[in-house]
């Protein structure tokens, strides 16, 4: 999972995250973060923003039936 954030942080030309939480809705993953600018901490004060990114689920084996009507919904 840190790999992950830190691919994306990248991405997005940041520096790194806090991870807060992860939450399964719908069926996809969502990533809790406080986006590090610089940092290796939070900052305490002023409140830091809590930003929430999305993550597809690749599927394992996409040749079984459950697989199929995974992708269908």
């Amino acid at each position: 999972m840190n790999t992950l954030l830190h691919n994306i942080a990248e991405k997005n030309n940041l520096g790194s995250y806090w991870l807060l939480g992860i939450n399964d809705f719908n069926g996809k993953f969502q990533l809790r973060v406080i986006e590090l600018r610089g940092q290796s901490f939070p900052d305490r004060f002023p409140w830091p923003l809590v930003s929430i990114i999305s993550l597809p689920l690749a599927l394992y084996q996409t040749d079984t039936e459950k697989s199929q009507l995974e992708v269908l919904i």
